[in-house]
């Protein structure tokens, strides 16, 4: 074992940095010290290490987990209570683990199977076998579900780099069921379309992926549309069900969090997201309240007077429009965060697990402090219309609502609200969107450069595009954007053809009457 050990060392773990685990049968078997000497290993960092000693010794985080590591746990004796012990400590995962077992007889099957092991995302065992006269080495990794491979003989003269020595493990899934924790009301990324079926995409990205490693989905809904929150150090929703529950993944529109990415694995981002504010459009930018009027000769008297201001401004506006051909001046709208700040409005905004709210308090920015001191949270959600109450709020003209753009322009769609209101041009809280994995999930990196590769190819947006219908473009049309189109211009079109027909009518009306008149001194 001498040999093996030391042509291991000196061939392609050369230059690397080593942390040798041994057991205490190991440590009686080999002397380590003369086996790395041998190995001439003074141009690697190897740092040998007990098991006890790796359990209760406090170590730097390169030491203990990243690609630059390679680790190598020797062991004689059935290591299992040790890798449970191991596990407890989420800062152990060597991205490259060598597990070399100088028992024969050892039933390696279940050490490989222990999820700390799992962990790393490349994994080699190496196992003697038959006599010690006649020894030989064979090899194994594992793949998904837990499935031990045999790899043959293992010899070093086939290895020339670490790379090379370790078989990839997630080419093929073997049809593994991979559950997911989502909250299908994330249009367009997650939601539930017209056959109550949860599509998205999201959802077609981890269809391409499960076709292409061949694993199945399973999703799952929490109880309440929560997305991420931490009470008392304890994860609910979606993440409760990914620490706690065996989850694999939460695909949402998720950004990227320090409190997320303390607790849980992610992907590369792929969508840039951000907070925005949607006011409705006032003709006259009144705060009258309709339903404070309640005497009947009020109303009567309020509408012939809307209706008259109404006239005088159409008249004078299309007038304009005929004459100049210009761009309709609309009325001063709230164009920045100070301006809503310092407005009337109250701001509103649906209570779903985000740090918005709170983050709003803490602000030093004034403004943004004012806005999350009168900031009003919607509790009571209705699944079938989540915004409904608010966009109610917002119609009234009493309120102005906070909601992240890609749902903001679906919800204004579907509401065919896209004329009747407006997206205030600054936004808050710029973030990017990121799927999230348990912590020390083996696979991540490769979720995370598939979905990266989604993304460059253009197949995130062209399925964005696909999901959103066109209807932002529908949003861009119906605010304008500041470039001159039919829809600023139509009513003079409109008085154009009402003034061609009824010039033709009277054309016509003079034909007839001529005619007649001819006719009837013919007569």
């Amino acid at each position: 074992m001498h040999q093996a050990l030391t042509t291991l060392l000196s061939g392609p773990l050369s230059g690397q940095d080593l942390l040798l685990v041994t057991d205490d049968h190991t440590q009686r078997l080999l002397d380590l010290d003369q086996v790395v000497e041998a190995a001439g290993a003074s141009f690697t960092p190897v740092f040998l290490s007990t098991q006890h000693s790796l359990l209760h010794t406090p170590r730097p985080s390169h030491h203990t987990k990243g690609t630059l590591l390679t680790a190598l746990l020797l062991f004689h004796q059935d290591p299992t209570d040790f890798l449970l012990l191991l596990a407890d400590n989420t800062n152990w995962n060597p991205s490259y683990l060598v597990l070399f077992c100088l028992n024969p007889n050892l039933n390696t099957t279940t050490v490989l199977s222990q999820p700390v092991v799992q962990r790393s995302q490349f994994i080699l065992l190496l196992q003697t076998v038959g006599q010690v006269a006649h020894q030989r080495i064979l090899a194994f990794t594992s793949i998904p579900n837990n499935i031990k491979k045999p790899l043959g003989a293992w010899s070093s003269n086939v290895t020339h780099n670490r790379q090379s020595m370790f078989p990839p493990r997630f080419i093929n899934f073997n049809r593994k069921l991979l559950e997911i924790s989502t909250v299908c009301y994330s249009n367009p990324f997650i939601y539930l379309n017209k056959n109550n079926e949860c599509v998205g995409v999201n959802v077609d990205a981890l269809g391409i992926m499960a076709s292409k490693l061949n694993f199945s989905l399973g999703m799952s809904f929490p109880d309440t549309i929560v997305y991420s929150q931490k009470v008392n150090g304890t994860w609910s929703s979606m993440f409760g069900e990914l620490m706690y529950e065996g989850k694999h993944f939460v695909v949402n529109l998720m950004q990227v969090l320090p409190a997320l990415i303390e607790d849980f694995d992610s992907t590369y981002p792929y969508w840039l997201d951000y907070f925005t504010f949607v006011i409705a459009v006032g003709l006259v930018n009144q705060s009258v309240n309709l339903s404070e009027v309640k005497a009947w000769w009020a109303r009567v008297w309020l509408g012939v007077w809307w209706l008259t201001a109404q006239s005088i401004i159409v008249t004078v506006y299309t007038g304009i429009l005929v004459s100049l051909l210009m761009v309709p001046a609309y009325p001063p709208k709230l164009h920045t965060v100070e301006d809503l700040a310092a407005s009337h409005l109250t701001p509103i905004m649906l209570e779903y697990g985000t740090y918005v709210s709170e983050d709003l308090k803490k602000q030093d920015i004034p403004h943004l402090k004012e806005i999350g001191r009168r900031l009003v949270m919607d509790t009571n959600m209705v699944l079938s219309d989540p915004y409904g109450y608010i966009m109610k709020k917002v119609l009234g003209g009493t309120h102005f609502a906070i909601i992240t753009i890609d749902y903001l322009l679906y919800t204004l769609n579907l509401k065919n609200l896209l004329s009747s209101t407006y997206i205030v041009a600054d936004s808050i809280y710029k973030n990017y969107i990121t799927w999230y994995l348990p912590k020390n999930t083996a696979f991540t990196p490769i979720i995370s450069d598939l979905l990266t590769r989604l993304l460059e190819t253009g197949i995130i947006g062209q399925r964005y595009e696909q999901h959103v219908g066109g209807y932002a473009r529908r949003v861009k049309r119906a605010h304008g954007d500041g470039i001159l189109n039919m829809g600023h211009l139509q009513g003079a079109f409109i008085l154009l053809v009402l003034g061609l027909g009824a010039a033709l009518l009277i054309l016509l009306l003079e034909y007839l009457i001529k005619t007649c008149s001819l006719n009837s001194a013919s007569n």
